[in-house]
């Protein structure tokens, strides 16, 4: 059986010898896609042959294949509309990776007479009991609705498997920027990485394997002893505050701010900051362009450097948390994923 790799699925495919086949009736499911950065092909593929209908607030793909004519793909104008579903239909809501924000944005495919869609806690109310909702993050207030309202979620963010599998191609991505932006090789480099978590983990390695003289700096001594173990160099951040001009380039993977204005004025002035933590990242941005340093912050590198491996990853993410969650949905997940992925 051919692999899919394209938006042209159709009802009645069969993807198994034995015949994987239902009909729409048999599908009590409701996809809703919210927005987007790209990386979610693969996911409306997958759910789209497990789904009644799939339903797009300005995303990208579910937009894509409702002009090219694939039926039960539809582009929605509003979230209300989008959660609204007959008695006895569960909706599953897969919002964006970098998650809805406290003030209910997200990211979205948008023209430029297009207004934001907003997140409201209204819109909540019309999904119906059962419903899961999965995103990048997603602002107390909507979990705290949810909860109330016998709604299922979960962080896509906060997952080991999903955190690991990305660290791979932002590593890669955050060598690219490296190499782009500075005129002397990796190899032979002093460089640091800021906290030893998965990204870090996974950045340290990569650049060890480049000949980089790699530095891990970290709070927690078990993250210290782990990278000593492993043939880094170690640093707790008091160490690394006061003298840090020996780095030629500073990976941050630490979500607050750990090079501060103190930080940077002691820095070399050809010294390149890559931060690779979600926005505002852990830099003072202000400082060093002060200083006329070159400071980039760098979310989401997979999704542009890697968008094939990004949305694979995010497909099989996905259908893990659907399945744990939709228990009765895994063989058929299981299934159709290998045809897919």
């Amino acid at each position: 059986m051919p692999k899919r790799n394209d938006l042209t699925v159709r009802e009645g495919d069969t993807l198994t010898p034995g015949g994987f086949v239902r009909t729409l009736a048999q599908k009590p499911i409701i996809s809703v896609f919210l927005g987007g950065d790209g990386r979610e092909k693969d996911t409306v593929l997958l759910l789209g042959l497990v789904s009644r209908e799939v339903r797009g607030v300005r995303s990208p793909f579910v937009y894509e294949a409702s002009k090219n004519g694939m039926r039960d793909h539809i582009e929605v104008a509003d979230l209300t509309a989008a959660f609204a579903v007959d008695p006895g239909t569960s909706v599953l809501v897969i919002g964006p990776v970098q998650g809805v924000k406290d003030d209910g944005s997200f990211v979205q495919r948008t023209g430029e007479s297009d207004k934001a869609v907003i997140l409201k806690p209204r819109d909540l109310d019309v999904l119906p009991q059962g419903s899961l909702f999965l995103a990048g993050r997603l602002p107390g207030w909507a979990k705290e609705h949810m909860t109330d309202r016998g709604i299922a979620f979960e962080e896509i963010l906060s997952r080991d498997d999903f955190a690991f599998y990305n660290a791979v191609p932002t590593a890669e991505g955050a060598v690219y920027l490296a190499i782009g932006n500075t005129d002397f090789t990796l190899f032979g480099s002093n460089v640091a990485v800021l906290g030893f978590g998965r990204t870090g983990i996974v950045m340290a390695r990569t650049l060890q394997g480049l000949g980089a003289r790699v530095t891990v700096v970290a709070r927690n001594p078990g993250a210290r002893s782990g990278a000593w173990a492993l043939g880094y160099a170690t640093m707790d951040f008091g160490a690394f505050t006061t003298n840090p001009s020996r780095f030629d380039v500073i990976f941050n993977t630490v979500p607050a701010l750990v090079i501060t204005a103190e930080v940077i004025d002691r820095l070399r002035k050809d010294c390149l900051i890559i931060d690779l933590a979600s926005s505002p990242g852990g830099t003072d941005f202000e400082a060093a362009a002060k200083r006329g340093l070159k400071a980039l912050l760098a979310p989401g590198l997979p999704a542009k450097f890697a968008p094939k491996t990004a949305s694979k990853i995010l497909a099989m993410v996905i259908a893990d948390a659907v399945a744990k969650n939709w228990p009765h949905l895994a063989p058929d997940l299981d299934r159709i994923g290998g045809e897919l992925l």
